[in-house]
């Protein structure tokens, strides 16, 4: 059985009061003149088309789910980004979204996590910016973030990427980027700290947009657009480059299939102290494990589950809701705990399609 000392020692993560800290955002991903993602059809989408009006929302928030609340926050950003000029007079939608999401993750649930599962890529930018602000939390909370902390952190990952509202069009192209193309979105850096820097309603504004600014620097001074190493980088910077490499990794993209988070994780690993910190890798590691929930996963039993719970000293050995037996062989639904059962072994982690497809031989 893999113990998480076995994967990584060291102590947690620290939580470092200086705004300046050592920094370990992930490599960009290269696109590759590989052939594209298969098309496939595209699971039914958080975003309503028709999408209501953000202040006709009523319902009370102290009873709203996360499915609502992942709701009224990829509304809010995909408005953002297609019509960035709104930014000053929806300051105050940007700011209540995101404590309700620190709200929801200090609950001590994690129901929302789950949603940071499905995603669709003709809209992945919107999805994407969502589902890091949610992980980047998670990680913040295990950090020991308080609550002012994790709303300056929440709103840097919310926004991280609304510079990209100047070339939506070429991060959707399927294929290679020309090298003009690819010196336009690393402009999307500095644009999005001068949009959030000129939001003078938006709550800590200026922190916000340095930690924006330095999301795309690494550790080894290799990154962009400043060339800033170790702790001349903010950490939160760090903390959300590193769940916006794993988030993207773990999703599909116009240009490439998803990679399961257990392949994301071991290249993650791989990049430790030089790319990124290998202290924030353990902590992240161990707060959403090898198999993230909602996962499905295989077993060497032949069975087919979902991942329910999270065993942090086990990261390998999750909590696992039986559900088939082979192709339509449902089977009683019952949890099993991998960490108390060390002869079931997952084997192979499954994509929901590739789960129903399965189940309808």
């Amino acid at each position: 059985m893999v113990r998480f000392r076995d994967i990584m020692g060291g102590k947690k993560a620290g939580h470092e009061k200086h705004p300046i800290s050592s920094h370990e955002p992930g490599p960009e991903i290269q696109r590759k003149e590989t052939s594209p993602a298969k098309e496939k059809r595209e699971p039914e989408l958080v975003l309503s088309s028709s999408e209501p009006e953000l202040e006709s929302i009523t319902e009370s928030r102290s009873l709203r789910s996360p499915e609502s609340i992942y709701n009224e926050a990829l509304i809010l950003i995909k408005r953002l980004l297609d019509n960035p000029e709104e930014g000053k007079e929806r300051s105050d939608e940007i700011r209540a979204i995101v404590r309700e999401l620190v709200q929801e993750v200090t609950s001590g649930h994690r129901e929302i996590l789950f949603l940071t599962q499905e995603q669709s890529p003709s809209c992945y930018l919107y999805c994407h910016s969502v589902n890091v602000t949610i992980l980047a939390l998670y990680l913040g909370l295990a950090m020991d973030y308080d609550k002012e902390e994790l709303l300056i952190l929440g709103l840097a990952a919310f926004l991280h990427d609304i510079g990209m509202s100047k070339c939506i069009s070429i991060v959707q192209k399927k294929g290679k980027l020309t090298h003009g193309e690819f010196n336009i979105v690393q402009r999307h850096s500095e644009d999005g700290k001068n949009w959030v820097k000129n939001i003078d309603t938006l709550p800590h504004r200026e922190r916000v947009g340095t930690i924006i600014w330095q999301i795309h620097e690494r550790i080894n001074g290799k990154g962009y657009p400043m060339g800033l190493r170790g702790d001349q980088i903010d950490e939160m910077a760090k903390v959300i480059s590193l769940v916006d490499t794993y988030e993207t990794l773990t999703h599909p993209r116009p240009y490439r299939e998803k990679i399961s988070p257990p392949q994301v994780m071991e290249m993650l690993l791989e990049m430790k102290d030089e790319i990124f910190d290998a202290e924030l890798i353990r902590t992240m590691v161990e707060q959403f494990s090898l198999y993230p929930l909602g996962s499905y996963v295989r077993l060497n039993t032949g069975d087919i589950g979902k991942v329910v719970g999270i065993n942090k000293e086990y990261p390998t050995r999750p909590q696992v809701e039986l559900l088939f037996n082979g192709p339509g062989k449902k089977v009683e639904h019952r949890t099993l705990n991998l960490a108390q059962a060390p002869a079931v072994q997952i084997t192979e982690v499954m994509d929901e399609e590739e789960l129903i497809l399965e189940q309808k031989e």
